[in-house]
């Protein structure tokens, strides 16, 4: 029966690859005047994101390019000589679908900076001088629940977090040392406190999951105590990860504050959604029956062991590149 079940999970595994390997972050798009009508671009996309086009309006004409690496992700520099202003006129971008992304617009003028993210839903984008900070709060805390509902390695470690905690108060106590863990890692690299090297922070991420799924294939006797302990140190892991999307796009200097708490708000908001989905996931397989239940949830922990082991190998092998 185990081999059965260890066959299981590394078919899965095998099948979900393509797809999971790499979570994609949140392309940017940052526009800097730089006169009337010619503009200074920033294009920043993953390294494993899909190609997107740009489509600027009528009469815009795009410089030769410098193309370097920051990190994981791949920086175009040009400039946009444009016939008139883009204040009033649109901008779309194709491929937002396909690539399951979106891209943060972020144009700065002299008295603000106005942020909007397009999304697969209205790829187009028109530009206005208008901006609030209500706004910039609310594309940030989209891009927070966008980000965890996507990174399928958070997604895990909170669906072990489930498996592994008995009873509702033990769960709030989890789910608590897990926020406050990944707020303060959040935080401090998002402000330059501390730097990490992001192919380390995804290595350990990786190996928080594994650990979760070995501790979650014993007996619950030979679990250990003090799980808000274990899950506060996770939280200081995976803050890091989640800093490392917010380093892609940046922070807006008027807002920066109000941007990482809304940020930090919307992992929240995403990671509860996803707590209340597993609970009446595993409350209908209960009803079903008994043995439904424990086939569900030895599933998932066998999905996330071979999930978390292909993970370590490739991330592990990037180190050494």
């Amino acid at each position: 029966m185990n081999r059965t079940r260890l066959i299981i999970a590394l078919l899965l595994c095998w099948c979900s690859m393509p797809a999971v390997a790499h979570k994609l972050a949140p392309a940017l798009l940052d526009i800097t005047p730089q006169g009337d009508s010619d503009y200074s671009i920033l294009w920043r996309l993953g390294l494993q994101t899909p190609p997107l086009t740009l489509q600027w309006p009528d009469g815009c004409k795009e410089g030769p390019q410098t193309i370097s690496q920051q990190g994981t992700a791949l920086d175009r520099r040009y400039t946009l000589s444009c016939d008139q202003a883009l204040d009033g006129r649109t901008l779309n971008i194709e491929g937002l679908e396909a690539a399951r992304t979106a891209v943060l617009v972020r144009l700065h003028n002299a008295q603000n900076t106005q942020q909007t993210l397009v999304t697969a839903a209205n790829p187009k984008h028109r530009f206005s001088a208008r901006h609030a900070s209500d706004s910039v709060v609310l594309e940030y805390l989209v891009l927070g629940i966008e980000h965890i509902l996507i990174g399928l390695d958070h997604l895990l470690l909170v669906l072990g977090l489930f498996l592994i905690t008995h009873g509702w108060r033990a769960l709030a106590a989890n789910v608590t040392a897990f926020t406050l863990g990944h707020s303060i890692t959040l935080a401090a690299v998002s402000l330059d406190a501390i730097r990490v090297p992001s192919t380390w922070v995804e290595f350990t991420i990786a190996a928080t999951i594994l650990a979760l799924a070995l501790s979650l294939s014993r007996k619950p006797a030979n679990r250990g105590g003090q799980q808000w302990l274990i899950f506060s140190i996770f939280g200081l892991i995976h803050g890091m990860g989640f800093a490392g999307v917010l380093g892609d796009i940046g922070l807006p200097k008027q807002d920066l504050l109000a941007a990482l708490l809304a940020f930090n708000l919307g992992i929240e908001v995403g990671q509860l959604a996803f707590l209340a989905a597993l609970a009446a996931l595993f409350a209908l397989a209960a009803k079903i029956h008994k043995q439904v239940n424990k086939a569900t949830q030895t599933l998932a922990v066998y999905s996330m062991g071979g999930l978390a082991s292909f993970w370590c190998i490739e991330r592990g092998l990037s180190l050494l590149n």
